[in-house]
């Protein structure tokens, strides 16, 4: 029953009934469809998808964990949650989410995620609550530092991997 629900099927009344019908799976080990076959990311949307918020604090902490893990496809649906809880009503929740995305800015050397984290800077810089704009600002800022990594360096040796940028008129 958890598992129609949790693919976001609509949910009946016989889910809610102690025999399971035959073309339910019975078994506990079934990954959501939602994820891909990775187990991880179905623990990320489960947290996600919680009313409670610090399974939601989690869902995005666990983000920087799996980034470098994830091929393009799961990265996707990762910045789908971390997107969603930047909307999220509670401050609690998108504050700890920019956090997260100072972290997922430092891990980032794929030229196809920096559109999404400038978005995502744009998102937190527009929020009504005036820390989490503050915090956008050093995020913005922070991510300017790294965009180097992005389109020339090496993520897993920080901004510093780059002894000097090219010169203005380097065509690269």
């Amino acid at each position: 029953a958890a598992a129609a629900t949790f693919n976001g099927g609509p949910k009946s009344s016989d889910e809610d009934t102690a025999v399971p019908k035959p073309s339910m799976k019975t078994t506990t080990a079934a990954v959501p469809l939602c994820c891909g076959g990775n187990r991880f990311l179905a623990v990320v949307h489960r947290l996600a998808a919680s009313r409670s918020i610090s399974a939601r604090v989690t869902a995005c902490n666990l983000g920087p964990v799996l980034w470098g893990h994830l091929d393009f496809p799961h990265q996707l649906q990762l910045r789908g949650v971390i997107t969603r809880a930047l909307h999220d009503v509670e401050v609690l929740v998108r504050k700890s989410t920019a956090a997260v995305l100072h972290e997922i800015a430092e891990l980032v050397f794929d030229p196809k995620s920096v559109p999404w984290l400038v978005l995502m800077c744009e998102r937190a810089m527009t929020d009504p609550e005036p820390q989490l704009r503050a915090v956008a600002m050093t995020l913005t800022w922070h991510l300017a530092e790294h965009l180097p990594n992005a389109f020339m360096g090496d993520a897993s040796k920080g901004s510093r991997s780059l002894s000097r940028l090219p010169s203005r008129s380097d065509p690269l």
